[in-house]
């Protein structure tokens, strides 16, 4: 199956294999990762150990792992205006398709997601590592109501256990109104301490409660700059996934993900460039002028026998898209 994604700039997709993970204060659904609470609390209710004076720390636990949740999301329809106006700067950007086969493979490697929020926790189970945020592919569900208030029979409920307050957020980002459906959208969705990558601009480092996070993540790495780099002495950027020690990437990945209400701090995550098979420039894309933009583009598999380069341009007979096939050869250098 290829999915798309619409961009407005490959940024070190091509070169670094980097993809950015979307936090909620990014998204532009207000409704996103909205739940009905009446029908949570009734769901908890039900759970043979959760009584009702365990709701209000369960509905914050919740929501706290709402806020350090990111979603990676493709589509199926690389040809829609609309997407093409909202998500690839208005036609000057690009789409680039994947062979999505098996959903480990998207990524290089997926970091394990500790739940030591649980509401089983505080029964005296203890962390694990949670099965919820594994890496799989979801096709998002476009309904009238929120989450939980019609699909509660989607799942097994009643056997929640160790993981729940995962697993009850994670749900929340599979469900959409209807007016999305023309979005077609597939979701990984992904804990922020699982990213791969975190860059903090320097508005972030210099502000209060961000700069003092970041300097505490610095001194827990050293000085070493295999793990951060530090540009003019304020923006950094965090390669989490060359920490070696487990322990020690867990502390500071979750110190990052505390950032979350930040909209200018990038959470990234490595995928397997092999994957990428298809890149459909934006009608207003310049080829002339912007092929630096597609640095990295000979690391995919856009130019073997079984990939796609196009070059979009309107119709002169309706409203849609036509497609043009280019050539490595047209690529300014």
């Amino acid at each position: 199956m290829r999915l798309y994604k619409y961009l407005s700039s490959a940024h070190k997709l091509f070169t670094d294999g980097l993809i950015r993970v979307s936090q909620p204060s990014v998204l532009n659904d207000p409704y996103e990762a909205f739940f009905d609470r009446k029908a949570v609390e009734e769901l908890l209710l039900e759970a043979s150990y959760h009584g009702p004076e365990d709701m209000g720390w369960a509905l914050e636990e919740i929501e706290s792992t709402i806020s350090k949740t990111g979603v990676i999301s493709l589509t199926q329809s690389y040809d829609n205006l609309l997407m093409w106006a909202h998500y690839a700067n208005e036609h000057r950007g690009l789409v680039v398709g994947f062979n999505v086969i098996d959903d480990c493979d998207f990524f290089v490697e997926l970091f394990p997601r500790i739940n030591e929020g649980s509401l089983s926790q505080c029964f005296g189970e203890g962390p694990i590592g949670s099965p919820v945020y594994n890496g799989q592919l979801d096709s998002i569900k476009y309904q009238k109501q929120p989450a939980f208030r019609l699909d509660t029979y989607e799942y097994p409920w009643d056997e929640l256990s160790a993981g729940d307050t995962d697993l009850i957020a994670r749900h929340s980002f599979l469900h959409k109104s209807d007016e999305w459906i023309y979005e077609k959208e597939h979701r990984y969705i992904i804990h922020l301490e699982q990213a791969d990558v975190v860059k903090i601009p320097e508005s972030t480092s210099e502000s209060h409660d961000g700069g003092k996070l970041v300097r505490g993540c610095v001194g827990l790495l050293g000085d070493s700059a295999e793990y951060v780099y530090c540009y003019d002495g304020k923006a950094h950027e965090f390669n989490l996934y060359m920490i070696e020690d487990s322990p020690t990437r867990q502390l500071v990945a979750k110190l990052l993900s505390g950032l979350s209400h930040y909209s200018d701090v990038i959470y990234c995550m490595r995928i397997n460039t092999g994957l990428i098979s298809a890149c459909i420039l934006g009608e207003s894309f310049d080829l002339s002028k912007q092929s630096k933009a597609l640095d990295g583009i000979d690391n995919t598999n856009v130019f073997n026998r079984h990939g796609d380069f196009f070059k979009s341009k309107r119709s002169t007979f309706s409203y849609q898209l036509d497609f043009d096939n280019i050539s490595r050869d047209d690529i300014v250098q």
